[in-house]
């Protein structure tokens, strides 16, 4: 590999970990999976348009992008082991899944009903 490649690339592994590993960006990241959680039950979702229920069900696409670009980042940046043999890694292909589901509009929660 080009020595200037290998510069560029080492320089982003050491950025996206700062990244990742931030304390801001761990905070952020449980704001983002408790409002996606909120969003997926789809509650006691009214027709009064405000903005607690923009934040909270109608920014679920958002929130399922930010949780592949989420794991895509540690995909690129840690061994593939380490993700399929963690349970943080495992839960990150969990969401993965379950975000990627959300977008190709497979799950519908308001369907189950008891």
């Amino acid at each position: 590999m080009n020595k200037q490649l290998e510069k560029y690339v080492d320089l982003y592994k050491i950025k996206v970990n700062q990244l990742l590993n931030s304390n801001y960006y761990a905070f952020f990241n449980i704001i983002v999976l408790i409002l996606s959680a909120i969003a997926l039950s789809d509650g006691n979702k009214e027709n009064d348009h405000n903005i607690l229920d923009f934040v909270f069900f109608d920014l679920d696409k958002a929130y399922s992008i930010f949780f592949i670009i989420d794991f895509f980042l540690n995909f690129s940046v840690k061994p593939i082991k380490e993700i399929f043999t963690t349970f943080w890694g495992l839960f990150d292909f969990c969401v993965l899944l379950i975000s990627a589901a959300s977008l190709a509009g497979l799950l519908n929660f308001i369907n189950f009903y008891i």
